[in-house]
């Protein structure tokens, strides 16, 4: 049995300009994940698993302009395998990742600008595989990503969301001289943004 498990958050970075009058601020994060679990020649079981949360919140106020930004994201990720056989070859094969990226900008005045941007993407592979044998495959997956954004400056304010849920389940079994192999894949990807400029 094979598990890895990696995560990195992308550091905040916030801007912030007097010359300009102007607010900024980035988040993101990304997990990644496999899980692998074999059995193979032996009456027996196996079981892996990876479970993993992220978030995060940035608020951003210039009260010289008046201008507030405001911003959170979270993530989740669930990886479950089970095999069970008796001298024969079962495998699953799990890989997932979810990425989240949004950013806002805001300058006040007559010319003032307003941005706001999300990105949102996930992918989930599974593949099981029974040969040869009495036994059971079981792998499970499970995704959500959120994002929420808002600004407000004098000149108007704005709001954005999204979110993804995705799962993906697959179960095989067979008898002695099963050969059984199931590929699942899942790919989501969202973006949005919104622009604003002058007095609106």
């Amino acid at each position: 049995m094979l598990r890895k498990f990696t995560l990195s958050l992308t550091a905040i970075l916030l801007l912030s300009s007097g010359a300009l009058a102007s607010v900024g601020q980035t988040q993101g994060f990304s997990i990644g994940a496999f899980n692998d679990v074999t059995s193979s020649g032996c009456v027996g079981s196996a079981e892996g698993r990876n479970m993993v949360t992220v978030g995060h919140a940035q608020r951003r106020h210039d009260a010289w302009k008046d201008i507030t930004l405001r911003q959170q994201e979270r993530g989740a990720l669930t990886q479950n395998a089970k095999v069970v056989g008796s001298r024969g070859k079962d495998a699953v094969e799990q890989r997932a990742s979810v990425e989240g990226l949004q950013s806002q900008y805001a300058r006040a005045g007559r010319s003032g600008t307003r941005t706001d941007e999300q990105s949102l993407n996930v992918n989930l592979e599974t593949l099981t595989t029974h040969k040869g044998a009495v036994g059971r495959v079981v792998g499970e997956q499970r995704v959500v990503g959120v994002q929420n954004q808002t600004q407000t400056t004098p000149n108007g304010s704005s709001e954005t969301h999204q979110s993804v849920r995705a799962s993906q389940f697959t179960a095989v079994s067979g008898g002695s001289y099963s050969n059984v192999k199931v590929n699942n894949g899942v790919e989501v990807s969202l973006s949005q943004s919104n622009f604003a400029t002058g007095g609106h």
